[in-house]
C-alpha cells in the first residue's frame, strides 16, 4: 500500500505541474477555457486466464482536467475484490492511474464527444497469500455523451498491460460525469455590427440598389432584377399562380387561371373581297390579327 501512496503523490504532482503550464498556454490563446470533471463510474474488469482470478465489477472515481478543445488529463482510482478461480481465497485490488486523453472533435459543442486515452498506473493486489504490486499500461477509446450543460455520460473500453506479469486484461466502464469551473466559449464582441455597404432589405439575394421589386416576400424565387418569377408570363407571379402553364396571351384571373367570362364579348370583322375572289389582301390582315388575338384571349 505504501507504493500506491507514493504513486498517487507522484501522479498528483505531475498533473498539477502539467495543468499549470497548459492553463497558462490556453489562457494566453483565448480559446475555450479549461474545465474540471468529477468522473464516478462502475465497470467490469476481465482478467487474463493466467492470473487465476474471476472477472469482477469495480467502482471508480476520476478527476479530469480538460484544457482547450482536444486534450485532458485524468487521475483515476479503481477498487474491486476479485476472487481466485480454484482456491477459496479473496483479494482486494486497488489501481491508481493517470490518463492522457485526446478528444477527436474540433469543437466542444458536440453532444457526442469521442476520445482516445493512454495511461500509466500502479496496481496492488492484497490477498490471503500476501501483497503484490505491478505497473500497468492502459490504452483505449471511449466517448462523452452530453445530457445537460454540466452532466454527461462517460463510457470507455481499455486494454491493460501488466509490465510485471506480462499479461493483458480488459476493462469496460460507464459513469456519470459532472463538469465545473469553466467550459466557457470565446467572448463575443460587444461592438455593434457595422451596417452592410450593400443592404438587401427583403433578403432575396438582390441588393436594394439593384432591386426593381423591393419587399418581395421571404423565400420567393426572384429573377436578377429582384422580382418574383412568372414562368408563364401571365402577369401573376409563380408563388401566387395556381395555374402555372397558362397558354401565352390567355386572359387569366388573379389566381393565374383561365379567365371565365360572365358577360358577352363581341368583335366585328370587316373584310372586303374582290369579285369572284377569296383572297384576303394585305390591307385587311390587321383585322384578321385582331380577331385571332380576341379568340386567344377569350
Amino acid at each position: 500500500m505504501q507504493t500506491i501512496r507514493k504513486t498517487l503523490v507522484a501522479v498528483v504532482t505531475i498533473l498539477v505541474m502539467t495543468l499549470a503550464m497548459t492553463n497558462t498556454h490556453a489562457d494566453g490563446h483565448g480559446g475555450e477555457s479549461s474545465t474540471w470533471y468529477i468522473n464516478p463510474a462502475v465497470g467490469y474488469q476481465s482478467f487474463n486466464s493466467d492470473r487465476g482470478l474471476d472477472n469482477e465489477t469495480f467502482l471508480a472515481l476520476g478527476l479530469e482536467y480538460r484544457y482547450g478543445t482536444h486534450w485532458a488529463s485524468e487521475i483515476l482510482w479503481m477498487d474491486s475484490s476479485p476472487d481466485f478461480e480454484n482456491v477459496n481465497a479473496d483479494s482486494d485490488l486497488t489501481q491508481v492511474i493517470i490518463n492522457a486523453i485526446y478528444y477527436t472533435n474540433d469543437t466542444r459543442d458536440e453532444r457526442f464527444d469521442p476520445y482516445f486515452l493512454l495511461g500509466l498506473g500502479q496496481a496492488e493486489f492484497d490477498s490471503d497469500f500476501g501483497d503484490e504490486e505491478e505497473t500497468q499500461i492502459f490504452g483505449g477509446w471511449g466517448a462523452r455523451i452530453g445530457v445537460t450543460d454540466n452532466l454527461s455520460l462517460k463510457t470507455d473500453l481499455k486494454l491493460v498491460f501488466s509490465h510485471d506479469e506480462d499479461v493483458l486484461d480488459s476493462i469496460f466502464s460507464l459513469g456519470l460525469s459532472y463538469a465545473f469551473g469553466g467550459q466557457s466559449k470565446p467572448m463575443a464582441s460587444t461592438a455593434p455590427a457595422a451596417a452592410p455597404s450593400n443592404p438587401d432589405s427583403d433578403g432575396d439575394g438582390v441588393v436594394d440598389s439593384s432591386d426593381a421589386c423591393p419587399g418581395t416576400p421571404a423565400g420567393v424565387s426572384v429573377d436578377q432584377r429582384g422580382c418574383a418569377l412568372d414562368s408563364d408570363n401571365d402577369g401573376v407571379a409563380d408563388y401566387k399562380d395556381q395555374c402555372l402553364e397558362t397558354p401565352p396571351g390567355r386572359e387569366v384571373d388573379e389566381k393565374g387561371c383561365k379567365y371565365v367570362l360572365t358577360r358577352t364579348e363581341e368583335i366585328t370583322l370587316n373584310v372586303n373581297f374582290a369579285t369572284n375572289s377569296d383572297v384576303v389582301t394585305n390591307q385587311y390582315m390587321s383585322e384578321i390579327e385582331a380577331v385571332a388575338n380576341f379568340m386567344k384571349r377569350f
